[in-house]
């Protein structure tokens, strides 16, 4: 009989196509941040080298985003209409990442805390106006104003719900460069209904006054915004 030519396999490409399975079939979900290389290459059993084209080929597909110093996170193609390498100039960004890094380190300053005390000071009503907020975000996916709005009302009634007057005063002293922050967040294609699945995470937490959860969920979302943010606040430097 005639022998048949064995294929040999292309390593980059059968790690691709796993990774790449994981993310479309939800196992691994928008904002999960992956493992790392060293680890990926003991899961897989192959050399690092192998372990980079495979990401590079997802980053180039939009479905990761990539952070030197943080990591890779999965990501929602749909955020890069034009392709992850080349945004649409409509997406570009208005902050710039030292303002946008600004913000989170006020978050974690006044938010965190907020969240600690609010497990001992919140009361039913507070819980209430943290559950308006993010029904009027549900309401509002596709109209980045109002969203966004109700976005900071969310974040406002959980800093109010620690009952600190200097926290809550805090938070209205800025609120108007808080908002622009959500809308630079919240503007990318697709990212709202991202958000309120986030959001409803933590309200779920802070009902369940889990602190630390809920804590958790924010820093892993602020991580990664930072990351998928990343090549649009590159680009607006390049202006």
């Amino acid at each position: 009989m005639d022998i048949i030519p064995i294929e040999k396999k292309n390593l980059v490409d059968e790690v691709y196509s796993q990774m790449s399975e994981q993310i479309y079939s939800g196992q691994w979900h928008e904002g999960d941040k992956l493992a790392s290389e060293n680890q990926l290459c003991e899961l897989f059993n192959v050399s690092r080298v192998v372990i980079r084209e495979a990401l590079q080929r997802l980053r180039t597909q939009g479905l990761i985003v990539t952070r030197r110093g943080m990591g890779s996170y999965v990501s929602n193609p749909k955020n890069f209409p034009s392709g992850y390498q080349a945004p649409a100039a409509n997406a570009t960004l208005q902050i710039s990442e030292e303002d946008f890094t600004s913000f989170l380190e006020f978050r974690s300053c006044f938010e965190f805390r907020a969240i600690e005390l609010s497990i001992t000071n919140a009361t039913a009503d507070d819980y209430a106006e943290i559950g308006s907020a993010l029904q009027r975000m549900k309401k509002s996916v596709g109209d980045l104003n109002s969203y966004s709005q109700a976005d900071l009302d969310f974040h406002a009634a959980i800093i109010k719900s620690a009952h600190n007057v200097f926290f809550t005063q805090a938070v209205k002293s800025c609120q108007n460069m808080i908002l622009f922050c959500f809308k630079e967040m919240n503007r990318l294609h697709d990212s709202q209904n991202w958000g309120i699945e986030t959001h409803r995470n933590i309200a779920e937490y802070l009902v369940a006054k889990d602190a630390k959860n809920a804590i958790k969920v924010i820093k892993k979302n602020d991580e990664y915004n930072l990351a998928r943010l990343a090549v649009f606040f590159k680009q607006s430097s390049s202006k």
